[in-house]
Parts: C-alpha cells; sequence; structure tokens
C-alpha cells in the first residue's frame, strides 16, 4: 500500500507535470519577437533548458522508486527435476520472500526523502535557469541604454565640431579646439564598436540561458526592457533565502534519507523469511512439498 509520503510525492510530481511537460511532452514553446516580455524569456527558458529537464526527468525517476522500495520483492517461479534413468519427478513451485520487520519502512522513507531532494534539485535548476536569463536580460537593458546615450553625444559633437570648424575659418576658435572635438567623437566611437561586443557576447548568453545551440537562430533583441524590482532590502533577500531556498531544503531532505539508512541498516538484523510451495504432477496422488527459509543475520 502507498505510503503517506509515496502519495504526496505523486500529487506534487502531477501538478508539476502539468504545466512543465502535459502528457510527457514538451509544451509549444512561446514565439520570441521583438514585443516579448521577460517573462515569455523565463518560461521559454523554463521550457526548453535541458538542465531543467534532466532534472525533472531524474525527480520523476525517484518518484516511481519509492513505489519499488517499499513493496515485497518480487513472487518467484521454480522449477525442479529429478533425474536418473529417466524423469522420475517434476516439480514446479511458487515462492514468496518477505523482508525482516521493519524494512521496508525504513526503505521507503529512504526513497521518499531521496525524492523530496530531487524534488528541490528540480527547483534549483528552475532558479539557475532564472538567473541566468535575467542576468544578460538586465545587462542588456543597461548596455542598451550607454549605447543611445553615447549615440546621442557622438552626433552632439559631431555639431560641434561643424561650429568650432565654421568659427575657425572666421578666426574665433582655434584649431585646437575642432581638434579636441575630432578626438572625442574618435573616443566615443571606439567605446561604441566596444559596447557592441560586448552585446554580442550578452545576447551569446542569452541564447544559451534559453536552452538554445549553436545552429539555432538567435533570440531577437526585446524593444522595450522591464525593469527590476528595487524595493527588495538585503535584509529580505536574506530572509526570503533562508526560508526558501531549494538548495538547503534538498539538504534537509538528505538528512532525512541518511537518518532513515540509519535506520535501516539497524534492521538488518532481523531475518528475512521465504516461504514456498512444490508439486510433483507425476506422482499419483499430487506429492506436495511445502518449504521455507529463514535468513541468518550473523
Amino acid at each position: 500500500m502507498a505510503t503517506k509520503d509515496e502519495k504526496a510525492a505523486r500529487q506534487q510530481f502531477q501538478t508539476a507535470a502539468r504545466d512543465y511537460r502535459p502528457e510527457d511532452r514538451k509544451p509549444a514553446l512561446p514565439v520570441l519577437t521583438t514585443n516579448s516580455t521577460l517573462g515569455d524569456l523565463l518560461k521559454f527558458a523554463m521550457l526548453n533548458q535541458p538542465q531543467v529537464e534532466a532534472a525533472y526527468y531524474d525527480w520523476s525517476a525517484s518518484v516511481e522508486r519509492i513505489t519499488t522500495a517499499r513493496s515485497r520483492p518480487d513472487p518467484q517461479l521454480t522449477f525442479q527435476m529429478d533425474i536418473e534413468n529417466i524423469v522420475s519427478s517434476v516439480m514446479p513451485g511458487f515462492m514468496v520472500n518477505f523482508p525482516g520487520a521493519g524494512k521496508l519502512k525504513a526503505a521507503a522513507a529512504i526513497a521518499s526523502a531521496e525524492s523530496e531532494a530531487k524534488y528541490f534539485t528540480f527547483q534549483s535548476a528552475i532558479l539557475a535557469t532564472t538567473y541566468e536569463v535575467k542576468r544578460p536580460y538586465y545587462q542588456l537593458e543597461f548596455l542598451e541604454e550607454r549605447i543611445r546615450v553615447n549615440r546621442a553625444t557622438l552626433e552632439l559633437l559631431s555639431e560641434l565640431e561643424k561650429l568650432a570648424l565654421a568659427r575657425n575659418e572666421v578666426g574665433k576658435v582655434t584649431l585646437q579646439d575642432v581638434l579636441r572635438a575630432q578626438i572625442e567623437q574618435n573616443r566615443l566611437k571606439a567605446d561604441l564598436a566596444n559596447l557592441e561586443d560586448t552585446r554580442n557576447s550578452l545576447q551569446a548568453e542569452l541564447k544559451s540561458a534559453l536552452g538554445l545551440g549553436l545552429n539555432d537562430a538567435d533570440p531577437p533583441s526585446p524593444r522595450d526592457f522591464e525593469p527590476a524590482a528595487l524595493d527588495l532590502s538585503s535584509e529580505k533577500v536574506l530572509a526570503s533565502a533562508i526560508e526558501h531556498s531549494p538548495r538547503l531544503k534538498a539538504m534537509e531532505a538528505e538528512v532525512r534519507a541518511a537518518q532513515a539508512a540509519i535506520v535501516l541498516a539497524n534492521k538488518g538484523r532481523n531475518p528475512d523469511f521465504g516461504i514456498g510451495l512444490m508439486a510433483d504432477g507425476r506422482m499419483s496422488p499430487i506429492l506436495y512439498r511445502p518449504w521455507a527459509t529463514v535468513s541468518l543475520p550473523v
């Protein structure tokens, strides 16, 4: 019979599967355009990132292992023949094994705790992917603003250069003022080239965070960026991290698994039992041979 922890684990997995892999298939990914929101990028990454998918199926397998751990060993069919000059007996049989007291309960507790740890590992993969998307996203926002300001400044310097040349022709300014404007323009052009290279690097990081491969098309850069929330203090961030950190909860589950493993080890002194029945169909009347085994934990 399914344990309370197993039922809770299956319910938790079914809830996640409805959104992440309905009918065990990847749902349609959002179409990314220049009008895509940060939410669209995050949804795309969650559904497409291989690291998240691997953690999800690892968790799925751990849920199924709970059933195996808390179940009795599979029954066995046996077969025995006595052969001299002829076959004198043919004895098929059936055998069932019963683990010692408390062993299945402890094994189920280990599997349940390990499954919970896998769930929080899945949550950690989601958070890590979220960070990997948001980091280049907000850096691109800052970079685009710097590029816009630098281009506007470059246009202004170009106008100032034209004005300085005109005034130099009539002797109102020296050639040094013209050169100063040209030097500043060259410096800004070099800065813009560097910023463009940095933007290409950040776009590559964003592409990787979305789970796109080298041969996939580059995602379009958002036209409008969503500002980051600024109402979080360091104290709130720390408190939230301690309360909701999947890594801490995964470590807690791993500790429970280790504690259950110690309990199972202590149950090793309890003997296992096996019972079976064989029947010789060549005898008349039929000969039945019951038998039983008991392990000796020495």
